[in-house]
């Protein structure tokens, strides 16, 4: 063999060599893009669960603020119906102020009156009323 059909052949062995390791990166290239669609849909898949339970959460703290405003709106309805009755015990409390205030007008009254028709019915001789200053 000469030297130019020996560096031919050396030539078309590194060749042979380069062609067979493209060919092996080829195949490691498909089996990596295959593995990375498999992960990029498990990923995915993880991803629509994470949504899904996101979805879930905020349906929940609506519920739970829907619930937190009715029980406002008890307390306010609660608080005006106290409110109410705490202005109808002020107004029964004046009432009853107020007649309190005549009983005592009309017991002083009587403090003066009973003396006087106590000294009358003396002077009348009438013993058989009693009359009885409170």
């Amino acid at each position: 063999m000469t030297v130019p059909a020996q560096r031919l052949e050396n030539i078309e062995g590194r060749l042979d060599h380069l062609t067979n390791a493209i060919g092996d990166l080829s195949g490691g290239q498909r089996v990596l893009r295959g593995d990375m669609e498999d992960m990029h849909a498990e990923m995915n898949e993880r991803f629509n669960k994470v949504d899904e339970r996101f979805s879930q959460v905020e349906e929940r703290f609506s519920q739970v603020d829907e619930r937190f405003n009715q029980v406002e709106e008890r307390f306010n309805q609660v608080e005006e119906r106290f409110d109410m009755m705490d202005e109808r015990f002020d107004k029964m409390d004046n009432r009853f102020n107020q007649v309190d205030e005549r009983f005592a007008t009309v017991d002083r009254q009587m403090a003066f009156v009973v003396p006087a028709l106590t000294a009358i019915m003396r002077k009348l001789d009438i013993d058989d009323l009693v009359v009885e200053a409170s």
